[in-house]
C-alpha cells in the first residue's frame, strides 16, 4: 500500500521523469498497477492507488488523466466495502 504514496511523493519533489506519473520508466508502469487488478484482497490497495494517481495528474494539471483516475477509485472502494 505505500507504493501509490511513494509515487505521489516522488512526482511532488521532481523524481520522475514525468511530474505527475509515479515511475521513472514508462516501461514500470505495469507492474505497478498489476498487482491491483488480481481481486477483491487488493481492493483497499487499489482504491489508494487510483486516489493518488487522481492526486498526481491533479496536481501536473492533466485534468483528462485525474478524472479517469477518479472514476476508478471508486469501483475499488466497492469492492472494498464488500469485504467487510
Amino acid at each position: 500500500m505505500i507504493t501509490p504514496q511513494l509515487g505521489l511523493i516522488r512526482s511532488l519533489r521532481g523524481l520522475t521523469l514525468k511530474f505527475g506519473c509515479f515511475n521513472d520508466e514508462p516501461v514500470r508502469r505495469g507492474p505497478v498497477r498489476a498487482p491491483f487488478v488480481k481481486g477483491p484482497v487488493f481492493a483497499l490497495p487499489a482504491c489508494w492507488y487510483w486516489i493518488r494517481k487522481l492526486q498526481a495528474r491533479f496536481f501536473a494539471g492533466d485534468y483528462a488523466s485525474a478524472v479517469d483516475a477518479s472514476s476508478m477509485a471508486p469501483a475499488a472502494a466497492l469492492d472494498v466495502t464488500i469485504l467487510f
